[in-house]
């Protein structure tokens, strides 16, 4: 069961790491990401589940032997695409098992490779632009943000100056309007042909700093991060590049004949280690663009302090976490109240597993209606929501050993795994956070917080 447990946390921790990379991947916004991600893995759940009430015995026995061997080497966000290929070789055969990774592979890499792309395309254009006092202006297209006001995928960005001069651009024209109060009869609209800007591939001529062009500050709203998510790109195409290595061990004699459990067991910390320490050095340069992209402009005055930003990510992640200890309670009281039942129907070694999947699945359904149906009273990350899940199956776990009087370390396992979950958790919630607060001002959190699954 220490393998069972130890697998079932991994596929819990690598639904939030592969959260991420569906987001970097393919642009999705979090809730439609948060759609997409649950429907599979809902009917995976629930397939799983059948699969070991109707055939515990076996099934255990090669999950733990065969299966769990591959699923401890490689990272751990491969072991859902494990847990999903286990459920159709069992409903079907392992040809339909290497026909969904590899299908999966070509898709997700192939979103990889275009996502990477794009971005090294679009870094490098630059224009030029002058506006109505006749001052040159250069900033980057990509940069440039998709207003949800204008018509047609108008794309837009508002330039603070001292004659207060808004600037909009849309696909055909430019339109720079002077709002300076000392000359009020000068209100005039100066029109650009997009064709007339000139554009250059040097991206060192891109300068942003305030002092050498006064009080400049591009007010970006609404628009994650695409210089930070893409960064993320490489360790997307590294992941899946592993998961063909893992079909090819498959068919490897020498590597199936590995069989000892404690050299399973140091591969896979070693990995869990290496994985989760480049999870950290990702998260650590997406803080840093962040901070350099959209939050550094000190004489402007109207950028956002340190402090502010923390307390809204704080504030967010206090009440995912009451959302997921209410979840927590009730997967503890399911495990409490059906752990004499289940121990009289001969299932006493399965039922943190059992128990832990029906919690799982009641937690996805609950969250995917309210990502759907815009429930911001009961606003949370699946990640959270999962984890406290998750820790629910630790206190039945605790339960069970309490009331079959046998004791393991089956927990442990349980607590480690929970613990791993909690730092992708916040990581993944903290590189949100910042992803969408490029522009917050005091009176714009309760906006910014309850239009977020917008």
């Amino acid at each position: 069961m220490c393998s069972v447990s130890i697998s079932q946390g991994i596929r819990l921790l690598g639904v939030e790491l592969v959260l991420v990379i569906i987001k970097v991947c393919f642009n999705f916004t979090h809730k439609a990401a948060v759609i997409h991600l649950q429907i599979p893995m809902m009917i995976a759940t629930l397939c799983l589940l059948s699969i070991s009430l109707l055939d515990r015995g076996p099934y255990l026995q090669n999950y733990s032997k065969v299966d769990f061997k591959f699923a401890s080497i490689l990272m751990p966000a491969i072991l859902i695409g494990c847990q999903l290929g286990e459920v159709f070789n069992q409903i079907l055969s392992r040809i339909i098992e290497s026909s969904i990774f590899i299908f999966l592979l070509v898709y997700i890499t192939i979103g990889c490779i275009i996502s990477t792309a794009s971005y090294f395309k679009e870094r490098k254009k630059v224009v030029r632009m002058e506006d109505s006092q006749g001052a040159e202006i250069v900033f980057d297209q990509s940069m440039l943000v998709e207003s949800k006001d204008l018509d047609q995928s108008v794309e837009g960005f508002a330039i603070n100056s001292r004659h207060e001069a808004d600037v909009v651009i849309n696909e055909e024209h430019f339109l720079v309007q002077d709002d300076h109060e000392e000359t009020p009869d000068h209100d005039s609209i100066v029109s650009f042909d997009i064709k007339n800007a000139s554009e250059t591939d040097n991206s060192e001529d891109i300068n942003l700093n305030s002092r050498e062009i006064d009080g400049l500050e591009l007010m970006i709203s609404g628009r994650k991060n695409k210089h930070a998510y893409n960064q993320g790109t490489l360790p997307c195409i590294v992941m899946f590049l592993l998961l063909i290595l893992q079909n090819l061990l498959r068919g490897n004699s020498n590597f199936q004949s590995i069989t000892n459990v404690e050299i399973c067991s140091t591969w896979f910390w070693i990995i869990m280690g290496a994985y989760s320490f480049a999870g950290f050095c990702i998260f650590l340069l997406n803080y840093y663009l962040a901070r350099k992209h959209f939050l550094s402009f000190p004489e402007s005055g109207h950028g956002i302090s340190h402090s502010f930003n923390l307390l809204k990510m704080i504030s967010i992640i206090a009440v995912g976490l009451v959302c997921g200890m209410i979840t927590t309670f009730i997967g503890a009281g399911i495990v409490f109240i059906c752990t004499p039942f289940m121990i009289k129907l001969g299932y006493p070694k399965e039922v943190g597993l059992y128990t832990s999947l029906i919690v799982e699945l009641i937690a996805r359904l609950a969250n995917m209606v309210q990502f759907i149906f815009n429930l911001n009273i009961l606003y949370g990350y699946v990640g959270w929501i999962t984890l406290f899940s998750f820790l629910g199956g630790l206190i039945g776990t605790l339960f069970l050993q309490v009331q079959v009087k046998k004791r393991n370390i089956e927990w442990i396992f349980y607590l480690i795994i929970a613990l791993m979950t909690l730092a992708a958790c916040i990581a993944n919630t903290v590189v949100d956070i910042w992803s969408i607060m490029a522009d917050f001002e005091d009176g714009d959190a309760t906006f910014y917080i309850y239009n977020y699954c917008e």
